[in-house]
């Protein structure tokens, strides 16, 4: 009984917090056009100031235009941090989504690490620890390559007693830091990292 009402507190969590992520995203949205509309109209002010000003005298015209252009351009630099946080509730949105489905089973959102299948190892091909339906699948809440790579690498592998308590303690003081997982995997959601940059990157450490 104390793991349903366990389920269901988890569960309506995640259902208060999508909401209130997706809430904010279409609130930043809004706030993102109007403000792009003030910067249209501030644009062609600031231009047509500079225009007026160049006419009537060259170094007014030159300060005027330095500043003007100073201004815009931290103008769409603030502009654009509001639509980076607008995609950045959006993912964590998403994010509560994947978890709440997951609650229901469904864990079709998570990378099921296929190309780890290994028919040739002592038991994660006959424990199914990789693909559909899997104990990696299952767990699998990476976002880079090597996250996932180094995630597969720890269920490969045996590990001492100590090295499963060391584990376990980390895994409990993460599981209470739900505002920093999540962000940590919005944050990385919004990096593209594939395959080939990680073989990039190796091959640049190893170049003299």
């Amino acid at each position: 009984m104390q793991g349903y009402h366990g389920y269901m507190n988890l569960a309506e969590e995640y259902h208060l917090r999508k909401d209130q992520f997706l809430n904010e995203a279409a609130e930043l949205d809004k706030r993102y056009n109007r403000i792009g509309i003030i910067r249209l109209i501030l644009f062609l002010f600031g231009l047509g100031l500079v225009i007026y000003l160049g006419q009537s005298n060259t170094v007014y015209g030159a300060i005027a235009f330095f500043i003007f252009i100073v201004l815009i351009v931290n103008f769409v630099i603030w502009h654009n941090k509001i639509r980076h946080q607008q995609k950045h509730f959006e993912a964590l949105a998403k994010i509560n989504q994947n978890e709440i489905n997951a609650l229901q089973n469904d864990f079709s959102t998570f990378d099921g690490g296929e190309e780890f299948i290994d028919a040739n190892h002592p038991y994660t091909f006959d424990l199914d620890f990789f693909g559909e339906h899997s104990l990696f699948q299952m767990c699998n809440r990476t976002v880079s390559v090597i996250g996932k790579n180094n995630l597969a690498e720890k269920l490969s592998k045996t590990i001492r007693h100590d090295e499963i308590l060391q584990r376990q303690e980390a895994i409990t003081e993460l599981s209470h830091k739900l505002d920093w997982n999540q962000d940590f995997q919005a944050i990385g959601a919004d990096i593209e990292d594939k395959p080939e940059h990680l073989s990039i990157l190796n091959q640049w450490l190893e170049d003299q």
